[in-house]
């Protein structure tokens, strides 16, 4: 009997201690089924998220590279008004004023088949505290019906100082101009409207290297309202129309001056 006692209290006890691994084991895979659950419900595994995350990276920086920067300082408007009885031609006169104590040598550009040209020139010498005209002209292309249908062209004013010997200096400054035609309005083919610029050179001194360096500073104002209506007309003809006007006067003196001989022989 005692022996049977013994027998029947260890078998309680190997049940008793198995109780608790079985538990555990259930646990454990209790967790691995609701893991692989949560794996199975989002579609992808752990590796598989961390990969993404690192992905998206490099394209956040690709995009900040990417990014347009401008440092272009904008173009100066430069409007043309049409002549009358002319809308396929439009005008505008560029009245240039040094200011400075230096004379100066500007010139003109503009972008291939741009249609613009220049009277009486498209570059020149401004003499010290001193102004010059010039006229630009503008044709608009045949097959363009209309000004909206033109490109604006693009127009560059460059102007350098001239040293004590007349020598212009490495000194350099060009402008931007952009081009476009007045929608209202028309102006006679004599007396275009005036965009002043004041040419000014301001002295830097802020060391020993810089002595000599200079800023050129262009600035744009309205014109004055007085106009001297001889100098718009010579200033607005072309270079044959000055041809025809030198040969009429030519020929006007000449039959002056004869008419006086045969009076005086009289």
């Amino acid at each position: 009997m005692s022996s049977q006692r013994e027998v029947d209290e260890r078998s309680q006890r190997t049940q008793v201690s198995e109780r608790p691994l079985r538990d555990e084991n259930k646990n454990n895979s209790n967790s691995e089924r609701s893991a692989r659950l949560q794996l199975s419900n989002s579609g992808r595994s752990p590796s598989q998220g961390s990969l993404v995350g690192k992905a998206k990276q490099p394209k956040t920086q690709l995009s900040q590279k990417r990014a347009p920067k401008s440092h272009k300082t904008p173009a100066t408007q430069l409007r043309f008004v049409t002549i009358h009885g002319r809308p396929d031609v439009a005008r505008v006169q560029l009245l240039l004023s040094n200011i400075s104590d230096r004379s100066l040598f500007f010139k003109l550009k503009s972008n291939v088949g741009s249609n613009v040209s220049a009277l009486p020139a498209g570059q020149g010498h401004v003499a010290a505290r001193g102004s010059t005209r010039c006229v630009l002209t503008w044709h608009r292309p045949k097959k363009c019906q209309s000004w909206d249908e033109v490109d604006p062209p693009k127009l560059l004013l460059v102007t350098r100082f001239l040293d004590s010997n007349n020598n212009m200096t490495k000194d350099q400054t060009s402008t931007r101009l952009l081009a476009h035609v007045a929608s209202k309005g028309t102006c006679p083919a004599t007396n275009p409207p005036v965009e002043q610029f004041l040419l000014d050179a301001v002295n830097q001194r802020t060391s020993q290297e810089s002595m000599d360096a200079t800023e050129v500073s262009i600035q744009k104002q309205p014109a004055e309202d007085e106009k001297n209506p001889m100098t718009e007309f010579v200033v607005s003809l072309t270079s044959d129309q000055m041809n025809w006007l030198l040969v009429f006067l030519a020929l006007f003196f000449l039959g002056l001056y004869n008419t006086i001989s045969t009076n005086k022989s009289k």
